[in-house]
């Protein structure tokens, strides 16, 4: 299979924020399970004219149900499922740089949830075209867009790295340590205190060179620690920057600080 003669599925269980998890999370799709779920172009160009020709453009993907998250689809490389909202109309290509931070910020998940929570749905919210189409967006300088664009960037990087470090720290566990991952809190160890790792593995026989294997978890688990850490100060920082722009006040930023702090 050539990538250039396909185009990336995914859907809202394989979206985060700045960045798709196609060949990082299973999709499921239909009752089935993908990892690289993929969709010929010219089947597609064939039999659907309209769902390719929004596939090839440039374009902002975003969840369609439960939470607010977007990606930016720059070079037309993914194809959306029905579930998520397609933003490309409303903007022109360029301007998709810079709005796709301020879909991704906390102000405007709250704006969604404030206005639309009578769409909620096991705490989310399921979005439409419509309502996503009617968030405003400020008049902003040139100078604003490219910091908006700049810290964008690097959040995609950020979790671009986060995610490959993870993926190769998995399959160091399987085929230096012999560790299957099957387990939550093995997949997400960055997120565990070693003694609830050490229990995890403990229960598993057939694991090699234990001692070896918990320092090189410990090691990792700092690692992507540190990267977390990153992304989070570029987020609150994404989100000051954005309560600017739309000339919140203390009272609103401390209202929406504790909404965001609540989520978590």
């Amino acid at each position: 299979m050539n990538i250039k003669d396909v185009f990336k599925f995914v859907n809202t269980g394989t979206i985060d924020k700045f960045i798709p998890l196609w060949n990082i999370q299973e999709m499921t799709y239909v009752k089935e399970k993908y990892i690289r779920p993929v969709i010929n172009k010219n089947d597609l160009r064939a039999n659907f004219k309209r769902r390719y020709e929004q596939a090839i453009s440039k374009k902002i993907i975003i969840t369609g149900i439960r939470y607010f998250e977007a990606i930016l689809d720059r070079f037309g490389e993914y194809l959306a499922a029905k579930s998520t909202v397609i933003l490309r109309n409303k903007f022109s290509t360029d301007h998709l740089e810079y709005v796709l931070p301020i879909l991704n910020s906390n102000l405007v998940f709250f704006y969604l949830k404030e206005c639309y929570s009578s769409l909620a749905m096991d705490g989310g919210i399921n979005f439409s075209p419509a309502n996503v189409s009617e968030i405003p967006i400020p008049k902003l300088t040139d100078s604003e867009k490219l910091k908006l664009i700049d810290i964008s960037n690097k959040l995609m990087e950020l979790n671009e790295q986060f995610y490959r470090e993870k993926l190769n720290t998995l399959s160091e566990f399987a085929d230096k340590f012999n560790l299957k991952v099957n387990s939550k809190k093995i997949t997400n160890f960055y997120d565990y205190d070693t003694e609830v790792i050490s229990k995890e593995i403990k229960k598993q026989r057939d694991v090699v060179r234990v001692e070896e294997l918990e320092n090189y978890i410990s090691s990792q688990k700092k690692k992507l620690n540190n990267i977390q850490n990153k992304i989070s100060d570029l987020f609150n920082e994404m989100d000051q920057f954005i309560y600017k722009l739309y000339g919140l006040g203390k009272e609103e930023v401390e209202l929406l600080e504790e909404f965001k702090n609540n989520r978590r």
